[in-house]
Parts: structure tokens; C-alpha cells; sequence
């Protein structure tokens, strides 16, 4: 871990890239709010059982395969869950990874990291265990 945080660093500083590729265009929420199978899975999540337990399958076959995809959909159906603001499904309570997903997710739509969302990142990895860089 502690190879990765000068990568992280370097990333943060860096003057905002152009969007040549139009990737702003496509932000994840547009992408999550475009996509048919997402929004049905997240339609049958109508309580924390449900959640947890596609979390955790997801969780055992990334674990398993190490397929990616498994992870981005996890994500996915966390913020997708998130951007609802649904009282009834109220994900922050229900996933401990909420808060740093976002973190992520909010990194990934400005195509930086701020020095508070960087601070943000680090203090969620420290909480799950990980080690900080000195």
C-alpha cells in the first residue's frame, strides 16, 4: 500500500486533464442512471437483507475469480442506491464502504482528488485497516 500513496500524491497535484475523450460527458451517475439492468437490480433491493446479501455474493465471487466487474457492480448498486436518496433504502447505514466509495466516485466525476477528498480517502483506509503512508 505504501508504494501506492506517492502515486496518489502525484495524481492529486496534477492540473485538471482536458476532456478530449469526453469522459465528463459521461459521468457515472449518468452512466448508472443509462443503465436498464442496473436500475432493475436496483429495484428489487427493497430492504438491508436484500442488499447485504447481494453484497456479500458479489464479494464472495470477486473473491473467487477476481473478476472486476463484481467490484464496479457493487459500486454501482451502492451509488445508484445513493443517488435515489430514499429514505426507505438508506444505503449509508447499511454499507460501512459507502462513504469511501463515494470519495471514489467523486474523484472519478472531477478527474482529480481534492485535498480534502484526498484526506477523506486515506482516513476511510485507515479506518478499514490499511496502512497509512508516513
Amino acid at each position: 500500500m505504501s508504494e501506492t500513496h506517492p502515486q496518489i500524491i502525484a495524481f492529486t497535484f496534477r492540473p485538471p486533464r482536458p476532456d478530449i475523450l469526453g469522459v465528463r460527458a459521461s459521468a457515472p451517475a449518468a452512466r448508472r442512471a443509462r443503465s436498464k439492468p442496473l436500475q432493475e437490480i436496483v429495484g428489487l433491493l427493497s430492504g438491508r437483507a436484500h442488499y447485504t446479501s447481494l453484497r456479500d455474493l458479489l464479494h464472495q465471487i470477486f473473491l473467487n475469480t477476481k473478476e472486476k466487474a463484481t467490484a464496479l457492480l457493487r459500486c454501482d448498486i451502492l451509488m445508484a442506491l445513493h443517488e435515489l436518496n430514499d429514505d426507505e433504502r438508506p444505503v449509508p447505514k447499511w454499507d460501512g464502504a459507502h462513504r469511501f466509495i463515494c470519495c471514489m466516485d467523486t474523484a472519478l466525476r472531477e478527474l482529480a482528488f481534492s485535498r480534502r477528498l484526498l484526506r477523506e480517502v486515506m482516513a476511510q483506509a485507515a479506518t478499514a485497516g490499511m496502512p497509512c503512508a508516513t
